[in-house]
């Protein structure tokens, strides 16, 4: 399976997600990886009390997964492909929660007991991602003695060995996932799950500009209208939006 995207395209996304960071340089060499749980929860965020799952992973969920493996202020992770490899089987499961959505304030509690409710969370179950992504530069923050050739061969090392800056997960902390070095130009669509199917709007990422300018204390959310295409999803096509409600 051949990977040809469109650079400018590539950089347009990384200028979406900050754009104080001045003019990125992207980093010719994709970086490969494989994922694998047992669970995954893509939140929708519709469902603002029971957690339901997206059918396919998000942008923002796979970009911090290769995060964790590597991470850098140097470099920006840009996923660009996503091969979903297994079957889409949900699985509902009941938790226990509490019936009070606000945090309690410092120097006082909750009482679960009084307050105890069960939640219904809907996951994806046995999914393995085979994803293509590509290094972009911090031009605010990248040391003028380095390259993106350095920090790409370590982020390929830390998944040929194993090694990890924290532990990736699908979606949600309670879903910790394996990975593990993938050539994706070895890839074909039959190995994929066949799915083809339009998801709409979608979570793509957060766009952190004012964050860093320090002008604002929380991101601003973006939605991507997404299609999965035989299995494939390439995150470089679709519309990208800011969420209406922000400033």
């Amino acid at each position: 399976m051949e990977i040809n995207f469109e650079r400018n395209r590539i950089l347009d996304i990384a200028n979406m997600l900050d754009r104080s960071a001045g003019v990125p340089t992207l980093f010719s060499e994709p970086v490969c990886v494989e994922f694998s749980a047992d669970y995954a929860l893509f939140s929708r965020p519709e469902f603002q009390v029971d957690k339901i799952s997206y059918p396919i992973p998000t942008f923002s969920a796979l970009r911090n997964a290769i995060q964790s493996i590597y991470w850098h202020p140097g470099f920006n992770i840009i996923p660009v492909a996503c091969l979903c490899r297994n079957p889409v089987v949900e699985e509902n499961i009941a938790t226990n929660g509490i019936n009070q959505r606000k945090k309690a304030n410092v120097g006082s509690y909750i009482y679960v007991g009084q307050s105890r409710m069960q939640r219904t969370q809907r996951f994806l179950r046995n999914v393995k991602y085979d994803v293509a992504a590509v290094l972009v530069s911090r031009p605010d923050k990248i040391p003028a003695d380095k390259c993106m050739k350095s920090y790409y061969e370590q982020l390929v090392r830390h998944i040929k060995n194993g090694d990890s800056f924290k532990s990736p997960y699908m979606g949600i902390g309670e879903c910790l996932a394996n990975f593990r070095p993938v050539d994706f130009a070895n890839l074909s669509f039959e190995q994929g799950n066949h799915m083809t199917k339009d998801i709409g709007w979608m979570v793509f990422d957060y766009d952190y500009t004012k964050v860093n300018e320090g002008k604002t204390a929380g991101p601003v959310p973006m939605f991507q209208k997404t299609r999965i295409e035989n299995g494939l999803i390439d995150f470089t096509k679709g519309e990208i939006r800011r969420d209406s409600c922000a400033p």
